[in-house]
């Protein structure tokens, strides 16, 4: 008899619920969902392509709906190539410092010479690229892919010079010193021709989280071309060549979430994507962000432990300032609501023993570790 009531009631509340006169229990109820957003116009020069119209792309329907092996047609060697060059420079920096720290001069040598091969190798690759953005979006996108190696080399002369000053090798100081004179006149020329085709800067940051309106595969910008840089072949394969916007609008380098593509042993999930293929919520007219849209969910990808120093308070990612120095993209603070209020009351209290906001080691900047430049990891 309890069994049959038990049955009966059940039947009922089922009849409720899809009548809409009985809410599911709180700790079964979904989420509540946020509207879909009104599109907000693309800024007046801020590339080529649609307008952008944003939805909240529903990512888990449309990876149903998309087969594994049109889903990672954008998948691309040669940005991985790039990104991985990137991570071989941050690394052999690292070692170099960390090699005249310890007066190691050899060994530092021998880190530099390293460096030069990656750089060469970095050099033989812009050209490529530079080849394929002037076949795609003429000669200012391509002086525009010329430009950021230009600025990467003019670090890396930099950085040389000091320590041959320091090291008072006055002979190798003047070598660097003139190429660095010929570097910026070249540098000076790339500017001039790329500066028609920068004035229409890409939409989207460094370390911004987005989903693939097609596919909806997740991940992270780590760069863009102004033009697509990519060979015939890849083009063919991703149907760039097919897309509104063509092939003569920024192109990102994204890092694809491991998670929505299948496991490649050889080459891990790295795209290249037009920017008319890319959503993130913040292109909205109240500036939603990613945490209020889908949540808290961490970017999975072995590279983003390099390439990020963590999350910010919005969900998007914080790019290295090796990353930042490369696109000359500005540091972006996005703090978590009330942290600044706090920070202001720690400067201006002081405490009993009048030592402010740095006392016990903090500042406004946050934690201070003594004989080290937090700013320089920032």
């Amino acid at each position: 008899m309890a069994l049959a009531q038990a049955s009966m009631q059940a039947q009922q509340h089922a009849a409720a619920r899809r009548a809409g006169a009985l809410a599911a229990p709180a700790r079964l109820r979904a989420p509540a969902r946020r509207p879909r957003c009104a599109p907000r116009a693309a800024a007046a020069g801020a590339g080529a392509g649609p307008d952008w119209r944003w939805r909240a792309p529903d990512w888990r329907a449309l990876q149903r709906r998309v087969p594994t092996a049109a889903r990672e047609a954008e998948r691309s060697a040669l940005v991985n190539e790039e990104v991985v060059y990137f991570i071989f420079q941050l690394e052999l920096d690292a070692q170099l410092q960390r090699a005249l720290n310890y007066t190691a001069y050899e060994a530092a040598q021998k880190i530099r010479a390293k460096r030069e091969t990656v750089d060469l190798a970095i050099r033989q690759m812009q050209e490529r690229k530079s080849d394929s953005a002037a076949g795609a979006g003429g000669e200012q996108a391509g002086a525009a892919i010329a430009s950021i190696d230009l600025t990467s080399e003019g670090l890396q002369l930099r950085g040389e010079l000091q320590r041959a000053v320091e090291e008072e090798r006055y002979a190798d100081a003047a070598k660097y010193r003139d190429l660095l004179a010929e570097l910026e006149k070249r540098s000076k020329q790339a500017a001039a021709a790329a500066s028609e085709w920068r004035s229409a800067a890409p939409l989207l940051r460094l370390g911004q989280r987005v989903v693939h309106r097609g596919s909806g595969y997740r991940g992270a910008v780590v760069g863009w071309d102004a033009a697509c840089c990519e060979d015939e072949e890849w083009v063919e394969r991703s149907g760039a060549g097919k897309l509104e916007g063509g092939l003569k609008q920024p192109f990102y380098h994204v890092l694809v979430d491991v998670r929505d593509w299948a496991f490649d042993a050889t080459q891990p999930p790295v795209a290249y994507v037009a920017q008319e293929l890319l959503a993130a919520p913040e292109l909205t007219d109240d500036g939603t962000s990613w945490g209020e849209v889908y949540g808290e969910d961490e970017l999975q990808h072995p590279y983003s432990y390099v390439l990020f120093l963590g999350a910010d308070a919005r969900g998007d990612l914080v790019p290295c300032r090796q990353m930042r120095d490369k696109y000359g993209a500005p540091r972006r603070d996005v703090r978590r609501p009330g942290t600044e209020e706090e920070e202001e009351g720690e400067e201006g209290g002081g405490g009993a023993g009048g030592g402010g906001g740095d006392a016990g080691g903090q500042g406004p900047g946050g934690p201070k570790i003594p004989g080290i430049d937090m700013s320089s990891l920032m």
